[in-house]
């Protein structure tokens, strides 16, 4: 949905999602003792989450900056850099100087500048950072460190962003849960978070939009946490001016899966403890930063700055969607909001379009298992409508969930094998049933 806070039906998404995100900011500020490189150096468990601290740090100061909240956070990053630990560290690690000197770039936004400045540039200079061989979102990771402290290079985002597999039109039923990431970050890095027009391939950005609404949906079927929070980071960066994905099945995983201490894990059923402290810290992070953005993404002004590309085949897909929607809805329970919830639908739609891609009655389940394995093996099935079928699927098996079917308790689709993994399981339980 294209959420507009000005309509009724919004007010109430926006608000809760104003709520999450006081609570998640909260909690960061009372962990920021335990974000630093500490007595034991380079060693220190809290070194990510100080870097990450930076960085909420720092956008939230280019999108919100009248909000006084991250003055906080820079102050603890004051004191980070000038410890002599934190200076060792960028000596020792020249090869990663955009991660580990994300601190000090934070601080050089901001107007200041420390004692590790002149550490930083040397690295700079040696060319160490760019000599390493990275993947396409990880170079992008190094080129926005290097445009916060004004230093410009040969090869830029543009031209790195035309390599990434988040402009290939990929298979999504191939994508891994990593290579969800690697594209959510694609979406950040290539534009800053929303604030720089990329200049894109020539491609249908629509592609692009509809594949990080499909891998979030997934990553909310399957609570991943902060997968989805970074994939609702990279769909407001390439949104159109509108937050175009819907944020209600993505605020519904963080009211379920919120601890009692304001802290979210990565995986919805992960155990709190002192071991997953980090991985606490950082789904708590890219939840409230996906939160800041869209606080942002809601209020009046040219943010996110529109992303441009071709807009040739959109009315095709349009049409292709809407059959497609019309099918599903028909083929789902009337009764089961489970149905409507997972695929983003009010349950009980019976409209259906001309031509729909699944003509089978919701009754015929085995059928209709047998007509998406069809398309599934002879490659016609679409990345939007494999993921709908087997949310859809599950919803009707699992009123509460969804299938869980495989040996170590995973159920999202990762390969045309997996799809057909779900489906030949979900026969054999429709069958015990």
């Amino acid at each position: 949905m294209n959420t507009d806070p000005t309509t009724d039906t919004s007010r109430p998404l926006v608000a809760a999602a104003s709520a999450l995100e006081d609570a998640a900011t909260t909690w960061l500020c009372r962990e920021l003792p335990k974000c630093t490189v500490g007595a034991a150096g380079p060693a220190s468990g809290g070194v990510k989450p100080l870097v990450d601290t930076s960085l909420f740090a720092l956008v939230r100061a280019r999108l919100h900056p009248a909000d006084g909240v991250q003055e906080e956070f820079f102050r603890h990053l004051r004191q980070e850099v000038e410890r002599p630990g934190y200076r060792d560290l960028l000596v020792r690690n020249g090869d990663f100087v955009n991660f580990y000197g994300l601190p000090y770039a934070a601080l050089v936004t901001m107007g200041e500048d420390g004692s590790a400045g002149r550490l930083v540039r040397a690295v700079i200079r040696s060319g160490v950072p760019m000599w390493t061989e990275r993947p396409p979102h990880r170079r992008l990771d190094v080129l926005f460190f290097l445009c916060l402290l004004g230093i410009s290079v040969d090869s830029g985002p543009d031209e790195v962003l035309s390599l990434s597999s988040l402009v290939s039109d990929p298979n999504v039923l191939l994508v891994t849960e990593q290579e969800s990431y690697a594209m959510a970050h694609t979406a950040m890095y290539a534009t800053e978070f929303g604030q720089r027009r990329a200049v894109w391939p020539d491609i249908d950005l629509s592609d692009v939009r509809d594949l990080l609404d499909v891998l979030l949906r997934r990553a909310v079927a399957t609570g991943r946490v902060d997968l989805a929070a970074e994939l609702v980071c990279g769909a407001v960066s390439v949104c159109d001016g509108r937050v175009a994905v819907d944020l209600a099945p993505f605020l519904d995983l963080l009211e379920s899966s919120r601890r009692e201490d304001g802290s979210w894990p990565r995986y919805a059923e992960e155990r709190s403890g002192p071991e997953n402290w980090p991985r606490s810290h950082h789904a708590t992070l890219v939840v409230a930063l996906a939160l800041t953005m869209v606080r942002r993404a809601l209020e009046p002004g040219p943010y996110p700055v529109g992303q441009l590309g071709r807009a040739d085949g959109r009315a095709h897909r349009d049409r292709v969607r809407r059959e497609v929607d019309a099918a599903l809805s028909r083929a789902a329970p009337a009764a089961s909001p489970a149905a409507g919830r997972l695929c983003g639908r009010a349950p009980g739609r019976t409209e259906a379009g001309p031509g729909a891609l699944w003509d089978v009655p919701g009754a015929d389940r085995h059928g209709w298992i047998a007509a998406l394995e069809e398309r599934v093996l002879r490659g016609e099935a679409g990345r939007r409508e494999v993921c709908d079928g087997v949310l859809l699927l599950a919803s009707w098996q699992d009123e509460d969930g969804l299938i869980r079917c495989c040996d170590d308790g995973e159920h999202h689709v990762g390969s045309t094998a997996s799809a057909l993994h779900v489906l030949n399981a979900a026969r054999h339980q429709l069958s015990a049933s």
